[in-house]
């Protein structure tokens, strides 16, 4: 089950690397910025060196796809939660009219002293 969530999770990061890097700029654009790239690094096209580069700005791409997505699904699950939460919060907070408070003021000589005290119950 996990080697599926796994795969599953691969997916999706390809399919939304795929789709925003399509959505902006097209494969043979990606691919001539990193030729140039490449090239500025004194890679000759063809060589090892540039092959490698190739390959390294590629993965680097991918990282940074991985990333966003592990950042987008973090974000989602806090979002989530603090959903979750504000939720079981209003099914537990009480309303105003479910509460009563109760006050008192006791002076002696020149001190006074008050408190007060608010009751309230749950739904």
């Amino acid at each position: 089950m996990k080697s599926f969530r796994c795969s599953t999770n691969t997916f999706i990061v390809l399919l939304v690397s795929a789709v925003m890097t399509s959505a902006c700029v097209s494969p043979a654009e990606i691919a001539a910025a990193d030729k140039r790239t490449c090239a500025g690094y004194g890679f000759a096209e063809g060589s090892d060196g540039f092959a490698n580069c190739m390959m390294q700005a590629d993965q680097n791409r991918q990282r940074a796809a991985a990333n966003r997505e592990r950042q987008w699904q973090a974000e989602e699950q806090q979002r989530r939660l603090a959903e979750q939460q504000r939720n079981q919060t209003e099914l537990v907070r009480p309303t105003h009219e479910q509460c009563v408070t109760a006050a008192n003021t006791n002076t002696t000589g020149n001190a006074t002293s008050s408190f007060a005290n608010t009751v309230c119950s749950g739904r």
